[in-house]
């Protein structure tokens, strides 16, 4: 008798070897695109420090005049911090969407004072909905950012 195929035998264990396989690999990709996507969002928050620092020395600067023109919430001090909303930078144009997935991202941007009481290069805390928040434990009713 000629054999022109597989019987259902070879055909099952075929397929269950394949479930086995993955369940093993599927676990690993999904970790791999979480550990990727957090990762993407430590570059954002690198990005919107950068441009938050562009905004308020740009802003702070002595004008010709001898005026200066900081934004609102960099001249409040809360706790020896000083903070810039992202809103603020955005609407100047010093950087553009932040996202995480399809969620906008909302957030401040914290100095604090360092040993010689000079302001040292701000922290980013970004909030996208509930899929991404840097730090939960930020009391953000001390931030007029709308967080």
């Amino acid at each position: 008798m000629r054999k022109n195929g597989f019987t259902l035998t070879e055909l099952l264990a075929v397929i269950a070897l394949l479930a086995v396989i993955t369940l093993m690999v599927a676990p690993n990709l999904l970790k791999t695109y979480q550990t990727t996507r957090k990762n993407s969002m430590k570059v954002q928050e690198e990005r919107v420090v950068d441009a938050a620092n562009l905004y308020v020395e740009d802003r702070c600067t002595k004008r010709i005049d001898g005026s200066l023109e900081c934004p609102s919430s960099y001249k409040t001090t809360v706790n020896d911090q000083k903070y810039v909303c992202l809103r603020g930078v955005q609407e100047d144009k010093y950087i553009g969407k932040v996202s995480y997935g399809n969620t906008e991202c909302n957030g401040v941007i914290i100095y604090t004072k360092n040993e010689k009481g000079r302001f040292n290069i701000g922290k980013a805390y970004l909030y996208c909905g509930s899929d991404y928040i840097t730090d939960s434990s930020l009391d953000k009713s001390k931030y007029n950012c709308g967080l």
